[in-house]
């Protein structure tokens, strides 16, 4: 849509860049509300642990002593909203910054307020889809949804420190735009092109991967048992999140 707005509507390069911010912050809390409403339908294991490697540190002093503090976050949702709220201020400022100091553009509002009605409208639109449908999807499903929206997030993200990167020196939005538009739509069309995999084979690691473990020094375990070793591992904490912990509402 920012893409469309901008060669079509003849939209700012401002202003599209600023939707595509707008699309990760309304996306993040939506996805958050698909995590909420899963976890209260269905009660599965999965959400009462950590799965996105956010790591988070801490510490207290007592009577004059530091005591390490854990602050880290227990469950998938409260895991997701750190992770994805961090990453879309941080996004917004830079974003923020770039557009006042570096390329003197500002989005257009009325522009902008089209934009999100829009974008807004075609998210609400998928949660619809989704809703009638959670209490009967695995734990794996939200658990993917929300890794694939960070992903977007840190993505964009990526995108305009690339553009900032290749266009540095030549600040101009129409050439900027040009460069994040252009990372942004190539990794949208390698996520869409991804088929759903396969579940690993723990008695059949990938030839290519054993052939590569074999070019280094040997250890006490090989290649083989250790992937024998952490795919079962892999297989049975994923089968054991979607155990039920409690009674799910309805």
């Amino acid at each position: 849509m920012p893409l469309g707005g901008l060669w079509f509507a003849g939209w700012s390069p401002a202003t599209a860049l600023t939707l595509y911010w707008c699309e990760n912050a309304v996306g993040v809390a939506l996805v958050a509300l698909r995590i909420a409403l899963h976890r209260a339908r269905t009660g599965k294991r999965g959400h009462y642990r950590r799965h996105l490697g956010l790591q988070m540190s801490g510490t207290l002093r007592v009577a004059g002593r530091a005591e390490p503090l854990d602050v880290q976050p227990t469950t998938l949702l409260a895991e997701f909203l750190w992770a994805g709220v961090v990453f879309s201020a941080a996004h917004g400022v830079f974003l923020w910054l770039l557009l006042g100091l570096v390329l003197h553009a500002e989005p257009e509002r009325d522009e902008l307020r089209s934009g999100v009605l829009a974008l807004a409208t075609f998210q609400l639109l998928g949660l619809a889809y989704d809703l009638p449908s959670l209490a009967q999807r695995p734990f794996a499903w939200v658990k993917g949804l929300a890794e694939r929206s960070l992903g977007r997030v840190v993505l964009v993200h990526l995108a305009i420190l690339g553009g900032a990167l290749l266009s540095f020196g030549r600040p101009h939005p129409e050439r900027f735009f040009l460069v994040f538009g252009a990372l942004k739509l190539a990794a949208d069309l390698a996520s869409w092109l991804q088929l759903e995999a396969a579940p690993p084979d723990p008695e059949r690691p990938p030839r290519s991967a054993v052939w590569l473990a074999s070019l280094a020094p040997r250890t006490d375990e090989s290649f083989s048992d250790y992937w024998r070793r952490t795919t079962r591992q892999d297989l049975e904490r994923a089968a054991r999140d979607e155990e039920p912990v409690r009674e799910a509402r309805r």
